[in-house]
């Protein structure tokens, strides 16, 4: 019923929350109006792409969840023992926040239970980094989502070894960007994960799989990283204590402007902005003159 109503007719029953309880569960289906819609939304996008009724339905989909459809409510499978909740199957549907705008309601956080686990013990990050969804990963980190899934560090697949394990990387330019944001956000990296059907340490999995990229960040990700030396930035710069885009011939004392060309700073150019002709410490100054000049 709620797929084939039109949205105007439907913007008007949501109005009277004491008539329409859009929570409500189906006793013989055991799913709920925001179910099917996400039912519907996902066989669409499946079958024919972006098309005008997915917009149409995730329209519906948005005007639910503005007036109170729950996230978490448990959503059947394909099979009694195989549920889930809205909240995955958005983890999985939606990429970008255009596609439903009510995301975005900063009151979100208050509505859900941004942890809640389906049938296979996962959380809705687990779907997301497994899809490779960046944009759910970043949503559901900012609003509150446990970045390790709620596994302890003994236990195996995290939202990041799933992402490992499961995800063909070179099919996707978001993969390590993604896994840049997990364990950035503290993803545990000395863990394990099911891969081949054997539990594995998340190392041994991306040797495995020949990700060298993979393999630099698990190796980096529970150790503090030194702060990059001027020298790794910029290999022009004629020392490690030099400017940043120092050229010439300055000395390690050179601590001037921020874009000094030239010969040694003198003293007072280090610590003004005034042009002198003793030096040329000053930000943008070429030569020995004022700021903007160039020549002698």
């Amino acid at each position: 019923w709620v797929v084939s109503q039109s949205l105007r007719h439907l913007n008007v029953l949501v109005q009277d929350k004491a008539k329409y309880n859009f929570n409500v569960v189906d006793p013989k289906t055991g799913n709920s109006p925001l179910g099917v819609l996400l039912g519907a939304a996902e066989a669409e996008d499946k079958e024919n792409g972006a098309t005008e009724r997915l917009g149409l339905l995730w329209k519906k989909i948005n005007l639910l969840i503005e007036h109170g459809a729950n996230l978490s409510d448990t959503i059947p499978g394909s099979t009694k023992d195989n549920t889930t909740t809205a909240l995955h199957l958005l983890a999985k549907l939606v990429r970008q926040k255009d596609t439903l705008p009510i995301l975005q309601d900063k009151s979100m956080k208050e509505k859900m239970d941004v942890n809640k686990q389906n049938s296979q013990k996962e959380t809705a990050l687990h779907v997301a980094a497994r899809t490779t969804n960046m944009f759910f990963v970043t949503w559901l980190l900012d609003n509150g989502a446990d970045v390790d899934g709620g596994k302890k560090k003994a236990e195996p697949d995290t939202p990041l070894g799933v992402a490992i394990a499961t995800t063909a990387s070179g099919l996707h330019f978001s993969f390590v960007p993604m896994l840049q944001s997990l364990i950035k956000a503290g993803a545990t990296t000395e863990t394990t994960a099911t891969y081949n059907n054997e539990i594995q340490p998340l190392l041994t999995i991306a040797k495995a799989k020949g990700e060298t990229a993979v393999e630099q960040l698990l190796q980096a990700g529970d150790h503090p990283q030194p702060e990059p030396t001027v020298a790794a930035i910029n290999p022009f710069a004629p020392s490690p204590t030099s400017n940043a885009f120092a050229f010439g011939t300055g000395s390690a004392a050179d601590v001037g402007g921020t874009f000094s060309f030239g010969g040694a700073p003198s003293a007072s150019d280090a610590k003004t902005t005034t042009p002198s002709t003793g030096g040329n410490g000053n930000p943008f100054q070429f030569g020995s003159s004022g700021a903007f000049t160039f020549g002698t």
